[in-house]
């Protein structure tokens, strides 16, 4: 009893439940006063915030660009010459030991090394972002085979394609690789969220892939059962950026025409 209270409660001590919570007050307040226009308006506010953050409905709009890419675990994924893991994984960090900080995609490194274990590629391609305009220039990339590296791993050739500024950056520089390698296939691992506007980049462009995605948030939230609480978490909020930013994403990249037709 005591773990259900404070699993149900412990949410309005956090910033977005705890301001919630508050404009619930404040809207009380208003109503009690009878100034409706100013109660109306927070009550609006107040449901918006609560479907995104203690609702299953960002996580369903995520699990919508995850499902076309649901496999079992035990889904044959076929051996191809090489690996290729998009970036986004980390960012510079002089204060950890790696100089790294690893993100919410670091299941795309996991994923990689997994398929390399397996001898699903003959080489592992690793791209990501990086700056060399400030005074710390750094590189996914470099930091990644860096730590490679020092725990010796993969066991096969890691190529480096570069600091790339966006998905179709990636793609361009994949084509070019694949034709000076005679490469006939390649594996691209991504997060499931991700992968339909990488898949549609890299076919634009004529890289011949098999697609691995990885990093289900929303569908694991689904199935996990957990849909609803008392109070709106971070969570939802999260979900929702991640499916706007990918929305957002695939019209830009259709608009130019990275897309195809």
């Amino acid at each position: 009893m005591l773990s259900w209270l404070w699993d149900t409660f412990l949410p309005i001590l956090h910033p977005i439940g705890m301001v919630w919570f508050l404009l619930v007050l404040e809207a009380a307040s208003l109503a009690r006063r009878r100034r409706w226009q100013g109660a109306i308006y927070l009550g609006v506010l107040i449901v918006i915030i609560w479907v995104i953050g203690a609702t299953p409905v960002p996580a369903r709009l995520l699990a919508s660009l995850e499902r076309p890419y649901a496999r079992s675990a035990q889904g044959e994924i076929p051996t191809c010459d090489a690996v290729f893991m998009l970036g986004g994984t980390l960012t510079a960090s002089p204060y950890d030991l790696l100089g790294f900080d690893l993100g919410d995609t670091v299941d795309r490194v996991v994923t990689s090394l997994e398929l390399m274990r397996q001898n699903k590629g003959g080489a592992m391609v690793i791209s990501g972002g990086g700056t060399q305009q400030s005074e710390h220039p750094w590189s996914e990339t470099q930091l990644l085979q860096h730590w490679f590296k020092a725990w010796g791993i993969p066991a096969a050739p890691v190529v480096d394609l570069g600091v790339c500024a966006s998905t179709h950056d990636e793609a361009l520089r994949a084509a070019k690789l694949c034709k000076e390698r005679g490469w006939k296939k390649v594996i691209i691992v991504t997060s499931a969220f991700h992968m339909r506007r990488a898949e549609a980049a890299f076919r634009t462009i004529g890289v011949p892939i098999v697609c691995v995605a990885c990093d289900f948030r929303g569908l694991n939230q689904i199935d996990s059962g957990q849909w609803y609480s008392l109070f709106p978490q971070l969570r939802g909020f999260e979900d929702l950026e991640i499916y706007v930013h990918e929305e957002t994403g695939w019209f830009y990249y259709r608009w130019h025409g990275w897309l195809g037709k």
